[in-house]
C-alpha cells in the first residue's frame, strides 16, 4: 500500500510539474479543467496512506483500549496534519 501511496505522489508531483511548465496548454487542456483534475484525485494518494496507517494501528492495538488508543491516534494525527500544513 506504502508503494502505491508514494507512485501516486510522484505522479501527481509530475502533473504539477507539466503545470508550471506550461505543456498542459500545449496539450489543449485548459488550466482550470488540469487544476480540477489535480485538485480531485491528489486526495486520493492522502486517504490511501492514511488507511494503510489505520489498518496498521487497529492490528496492533490490544483489544481492551482500542477507543482510547484510536482517539490517541486521530490527535496525534491531526495534531502533526495541522502543524505541518
Amino acid at each position: 500500500m506504502f508503494f502505491v501511496y508514494y507512485f501516486l505522489i510522484i505522479t501527481f508531483t509530475g502533473f504539477k510539474l507539466l503545470y508550471v511548465l506550461r505543456i498542459n496548454i500545449a496539450m489543449g487542456i485548459s488550466d482550470l479543467s488540469y487544476m480540477i483534475f489535480l485538485h480531485t484525485y491528489q486526495p486520493f494518494s492522502q486517504i490511501i496512506l492514511m488507511l494503510t496507517i489505520t489498518v496498521l494501528f487497529n492490528k496492533v492495538t490490544p483489544y481492551h483500549i482500542e477507543a482510547t488508543a484510536f482517539a490517541t491516534y486521530a490527535s496525534i494525527s491531526n495534531l502533526s496534519h495541522n502543524t505541518l500544513s
